[in-house]
């Protein structure tokens, strides 16, 4: 398994001031497992994963980042990062530590396009170890894939999609600038996940409150 992670020279990789966003690495995969084995990361999805579906979505992120160049990268922490642990006492990931995935990902035919009917081929998308919730990072993140996707591979619009009641991921879509597009009924999730947002930027809108244009 180690040839397909751990591939650093072939993956192009985001930085920001508390985060490198690189490749998938081997030593990822245990915490990755356990991330998706946790039922309040996956609170907003149907169910949790498998061990053997988590190794198998890490390979298809690390394939799509190298034949790519962009995709869901994997989230790595440059400094460390304050946190109460299961029994609520304060703690610390340490730099280096794997925190899950944000990125640019294409975007599920089931999504609806934008209200003029232009499609939308790419989705910003996250997912975060509960550990470093509500410290910005996911919209750190996901700025800094925003801005590679309009700025390097000029993506002419990205959206975003959620449940309608994750008002986390609701809140990272306005802070990093993305409008609600449309409410739609998701035709592939069970009841109780079906009713779903879209939010959507334009690089034209990216350049406006970007570039000063």
């Amino acid at each position: 398994m180690t040839a397909d992670f751990d591939r650093d020279e072939d993956v192009f990789m985001l930085e920001t001031e508390r985060l490198l966003m690189r490749g998938w690495h081997e030593d990822d995969l245990h915490d990755w497992i356990e991330m998706n084995a946790d039922e309040e990361v996956r609170h907003y999805f149907p169910s949790t994963l498998t061990a053997e579906e988590s190794v198998e979505s890490a390979l298809r992120f690390q394939a799509e980042l190298v034949s790519t160049g962009f995709g869901l990268w994997a989230a790595e922490l440059k400094e460390a990062i304050p946190y109460a642990d299961d029994r609520g006492k304060p703690a610390l990931l340490p730099p280096g530590s794997f925190i899950g995935f944000i990125g640019i990902h294409p975007l599920p035919p089931e999504v609806p396009s934008m209200a003029d009917g232009t499609q939308i081929r790419y989705e910003l998308g996250w997912r975060l170890a509960k550990e470093v919730w509500n410290q910005g990072l996911a919209t750190e993140g996901a700025r800094a894939a925003r801005d590679y996707g309009f700025g390097i591979e000029r993506l002419p619009n990205l959206g975003s999609y959620t449940t309608a009641t994750n008002a986390q991921s609701r809140r990272v879509m306005d802070k990093i600038g993305m409008k609600l597009e449309t409410e739609f009924t998701h035709p592939e999730l069970p009841d109780g996940y079906k009713d779903c947002v879209l939010y959507t930027m334009t690089r034209h809108q990216w350049e406006l409150t970007n570039q000063g244009i």
